[in-house]
C-alpha cells in the first residue's frame, strides 16, 4: 500500500513531465513559425525611398570619427517596375533625368542596397539568440541521484554577453557601412543621369543639324534654279549638273544623320529605362550653363560632395572602428546561465529524498590567452586603415585631376563658340549671300557659290557640334564635382 505522499509526489512529477514537454513543444512550434514568416517575406514587392545623408568633412579626424546620422528608409506605394510614361512630344532635359532616377533598375538596386545595409543596424548591436539545451535521463539507475531525489530532466539557458564596449563599436561600424552604401547610391544616381545628359545632347546635335540640312537644301534647290535660269541665258549646263549634286549629297547626309538620331534616341530610351517607349525628342533650344569663373570653388566642393571621395572617406572611418574593435578583443566575453533540474522521489536512492527541483546559476567569461592572434588582427586592422586612407587619397588626387581637365577644356571650347559665334558664322552667313547675288549678276561663276555654300554648312554644323560638345562636357563636369556647377558658384 502507498503512502498518500507518494501518490502525491508522483502526481506533481507528471505534471513537471507534461509542463517540461509543453515548453518544449511550444519552443518548437515558434522555430517553425519563424521559419514560415521569413519564408513569406523573401520577396519584397516595394522599392525603398532612400534620404540622402551628410559626410564626413575630409582632413579633420575628429569629423572622420563623428557620429554618422541615420536617415529612415520608408517605402513607397508604387510597384518596383514602374509604369514606362510615353513622350510624344518634345521634354525637356530634367523630365528624362527625373524618369531615369525613379525608374531605373540600377538606381532601384542601390536603393534596395541602401536598405540592406540600413538593416545590417539592428543586427550589429544586438545580442546573439541565447542557448537553450536540455538534458534527459530515461534509464533510472544511470540517472543523476542527489539528496533530494532523482534528477529525470533538466533545462539549461545560455546568453553570451560581449564585452560591453563591443556592441557599441560594431554598431559604429555598420553605421558607417550604411554611409558608404548611401554614397554609392549617390553615385550610381550621378552615373545614370550622366548618361541621361550625353544622350540628350547627342539627340540634340541630330536633330540640329538635320534641321540646318533641310534648311541646306532648300538653298541647294534655289541654287539650282538659279543654275537654270542662267544655262537658259547662255550659261555652262555644268553649273546646273553641279547644282543638283550637291541636293543629291545633302539628301544623303540627312539619311546619315536620320540613323545617328535614332541610335541617339535609342541611347537616350535605355538611359531613362523605357527602351520600348515612344522614341524620345528633346526641344530645338538648348540650355548651356555658364563657365564658371573659379576653378577653387569647384575643388572644394568636390573634395565635399563627390560622392566617390565620400564613399573613401567614410571607409577610412569604418576601418578605424575595426582597428578598435580589434584592439577591444584584449578583454573577456562573459556568459550567464540558469539552469533548472526536475527532481522525483521515485526510483530514488537517497533515504531523505524530497523531490524539491533544483534551480542554478552560471558565469564564465572568455580568456584572451592567445596573445599572438590578438596583435594579429590589430596589425591586420591597422593596415586597412593606411590602405583605404591611400585609396581616398589616390581617388582624391584623380577627381581634382579630372576636374582640372574638364574645367581647361570649357575654356577651350567656350572660346571657339565665342569666335564662331561673334565672327565666323556672321561673315561667312555675309559673304554667301553676296557671292549668290554677284553669281545672279554674272560677276563670279558657281565653282565659287558652291564652295561658299559647302562652307557655310560645314560651319553650322561645328557651331552646333561645339555648342553640344560644351553640354557635354559641362555634365562631366558637374558628375566629376557631385553637384550642379550653379549650385557651387552660389
Amino acid at each position: 500500500m502507498l503512502h498518500p505522499t507518494h501518490h502525491t509526489t508522483r502526481s506533481h512529477t507528471s505534471y513537471y513531465v507534461k509542463t517540461g514537454r509543453k515548453v518544449l513543444s511550444g519552443i518548437l512550434l515558434l522555430s517553425v513559425g519563424c521559419v514560415a514568416v521569413s519564408q513569406k517575406d523573401q520577396k519584397p514587392a516595394k522599392a525603398p525611398s532612400i534620404q540622402q545623408t551628410s559626410s564626413p568633412q575630409n582632413g579633420h579626424q575628429s569629423s572622420i570619427e563623428s557620429k554618422p546620422t541615420i536617415q529612415q528608409v520608408s517605402h513607397q506605394s508604387s510597384p518596383s517596375k514602374p509604369e514606362v510614361i510615353p513622350s510624344p512630344a518634345a521634354q525637356s532635359l530634367g523630365y528624362y533625368m527625373g524618369l531615369a532616377q525613379s525608374q531605373h533598375p540600377q538606381v532601384q538596386a542601390a536603393r534596395w542596397a541602401v536598405s540592406a545595409t540600413m538593416a545590417k543596424i539592428p543586427q550589429a548591436r544586438a545580442l546573439e539568440d541565447p542557448l537553450l539545451t536540455g538534458t534527459l535521463w530515461p534509464i533510472a539507475d544511470q540517472s543523476v541521484q542527489t539528496a533530494s531525489g532523482r534528477v529525470a530532466t533538466s533545462l539549461m539557458l545560455m546568453q553570451k554577453i560581449p564585452w560591453p564596449e563591443k556592441l557599441h563599436v560594431r554598431e559604429e561600424v555598420a553605421k558607417r557601412e550604411l554611409q558608404m552604401a548611401l554614397a554609392n547610391l549617390q553615385q550610381t544616381e550621378l552615373d545614370i543621369l550622366l548618361k541621361v545628359q550625353l544622350a540628350y545632347y547627342d539627340l540634340w546635335f541630330n536633330q540640329r543639324a538635320l534641321k540646318l540640312l533641310k534648311e541646306n537644301n532648300r538653298l541647294s534647290e534655289q541654287l539650282v534654279q538659279d543654275a537654270k535660269s542662267r544655262y537658259r541665258t547662255g550659261g555652262s549646263q555644268k553649273d546646273v549638273l553641279q547644282a543638283q549634286l550637291e541636293v543629291d549629297r545633302i539628301a544623303e547626309q540627312l539619311l546619315n544623320y536620320q540613323r545617328q538620331q535614332a541610335i541617339a534616341q535609342n541611347d537616350l530610351a535605355t538611359a531613362i529605362s523605357s527602351p520600348l517607349g515612344v522614341p524620345p525628342q528633346v526641344p530645338h533650344d538648348l540650355e548651356l550653363q555658364p563657365l564658371p569663373q573659379q576653378l577653387d570653388l569647384l575643388l572644394a566642393a568636390a573634395e565635399r560632395a563627390n560622392p566617390n571621395l565620400k564613399a573613401k572617406l567614410w571607409a577610412v572611418s569604418r576601418d578605424r572602428q575595426k582597428r578598435e574593435l580589434a584592439c577591444l578583443e584584449r578583454y573577456p566575453n562573459l556568459q550567464v546561465g540558469s539552469g533548472w533540474s526536475l527532481v522525483t522521489e521515485e526510483e530514488a536512492i537517497s533515504p531523505v529524498a524530497d523531490g524539491h527541483d533544483q534551480v542554478n546559476l552560471t558565469l564564465g567569461m572568455t580568456v584572451p590567452l592567445w596573445k599572438e592572434r590578438i596583435d594579429a588582427g590589430i596589425r591586420e586592422a591597422s593596415a586597412k586603415v593606411a590602405q583605404s586612407s591611400q585609396e581616398w587619397e589616390a581617388e582624391k588626387e584623380t577627381t581634382l585631376g579630372k576636374i582640372k581637365r574638364l574645367y581647361e577644356t570649357l575654356e577651350l571650347i567656350e572660346a571657339q563658340r565665342e569666335i564662331y559665334r561673334e565672327r565666323v558664322l556672321p561673315r561667312s552667313e555675309q559673304t554667301i549671300q553676296l557671292a549668290i547675288a554677284e553669281y545672279r549678276g554674272n560677276k563670279t561663276d558657281f565653282d565659287e557659290v558652291l564652295d561658299l555654300f559647302t562652307m557655310q554648312l560645314m560651319l553650322k554644323l561645328q557651331a552646333a557640334q561645339l555648342d553640344a560638345t560644351y553640354a557635354k562636357t559641362m555634365a562631366q563636369l558637374d558628375h566629376a564635382v557631385g553637384v550642379e556647377i550653379t549650385s557651387v558658384a552660389q
